[in-house]
């Protein structure tokens, strides 16, 4: 797994990794699996923005941070974005995995209840194959 060669999209993309071993930890160690499902919607957010970042020219990330693109928490808009920018088409198996994902958003942290151990360990294993399709996308 090299590192990114753009710094910004190297960022997006350790930030991603270190997200990710904190819901593991949270869900495997802690049995914290709403705690896990949080963190974990984060390596997806920081890994799409790594591959955007690495799918444009350099000259066009300050535009994108003007424009805000960037600083959205949806994974919907961040995945269209991805494919404009000329991103890799999207495997059948990583947009299931998307969809498992996608109803992840950080305003989650605002609502009370709890999360069945079994549905974190299914949105964590689909975070873990979309972080390593991405990986080797970059």
């Amino acid at each position: 797994m090299p590192l990114p060669r753009d710094s910004d999209a190297r960022d997006y993309y350790r930030s991603a990794f270190q997200w990710l071993d904190d819901a593991r930890f949270l869900l495997r160690q802690a049995a914290r699996p709403r705690a896990s499902v949080y963190l974990a919607g984060y390596t997806v957010e920081c890994m799409i923005k790594a591959l955007i970042l690495s799918s444009v020219p350099r000259k066009m990330h300050e535009s994108l941070m003007q424009e805000k693109t960037l600083f959205t928490h949806n994974l919907e808009i961040l995945k269209a974005l991805y494919r404009t920018k000329g991103g890799f088409p999207l495997p059948k198996s990583i947009s299931k995995d998307l969809m498992e994902v996608g109803s992840w958003e950080p305003e989650r942290r605002y609502r009370p209840g709890s999360v069945k151990y079994e549905e974190a360990e299914r949105f964590l294993l689909a975070v873990e194959r979309i972080t390593a399709w991405a990986d080797g996308r970059l």
